[in-house]
């Protein structure tokens, strides 16, 4: 049984996978994972936020071998879900990395069963699975034993 206690990041690939074999992982598209993003209003793409538009504004004051790392944050590449205005930071970042052919999901709190849904309905509409250390599967039959748990 999955210990979602501990859980504070997950990823959406083809395959599982681990650190040292990600030969096996097919190409997600991107083109379908900005369109989930985009009709999901509960979303908001790191260029909107507060705090890209004032490093945009700043980019002169980061040493310029910085530059182009910080720039590729940009372009719908990462964003964020559920701002803690007490904390003042998003509990949720989920990043595409078209490299690594996978969807990177962090946590800064322990995932609700709500989030876990979602991110399982975005991880089908990708025609991809929605992972634990890259090995182990959330489904809605690992969702289903979490309902009941409670």
């Amino acid at each position: 049984m999955v210990n979602i206690e501990k859980v504070r990041e997950l990823y959406i690939a083809s395959d599982k996978f681990d650190t040292f074999n990600k030969s096996s992982l097919k190409k997600l598209s991107y083109e379908k994972w900005e369109k989930y993003i985009d009709n999901h209003n509960q979303f908001v793409w790191y260029d909107d936020t507060k705090e890209a538009k004032e490093a945009l504004q700043n980019i002169e004051k980061i040493p310029k071998d910085f530059q182009q790392s910080f720039l590729n944050s940009f372009g719908k590449t990462r964003c964020y879900k559920d701002y803690d205005i007490k904390k003042n930071i998003y509990n949720i970042s989920i990043a595409f990395y078209e490299e690594l052919k996978r969807v990177t999901i962090c946590f800064e709190n322990k995932p609700k069963i709500a989030e876990l849904k979602l991110f399982l309905e975005m991880a089908n509409y990708l025609g991809a699975l929605l992972l634990i250390d890259g090995t182990e599967i959330i489904d809605d039959n690992v969702i289903k034993a979490l309902e009941q748990e409670k």
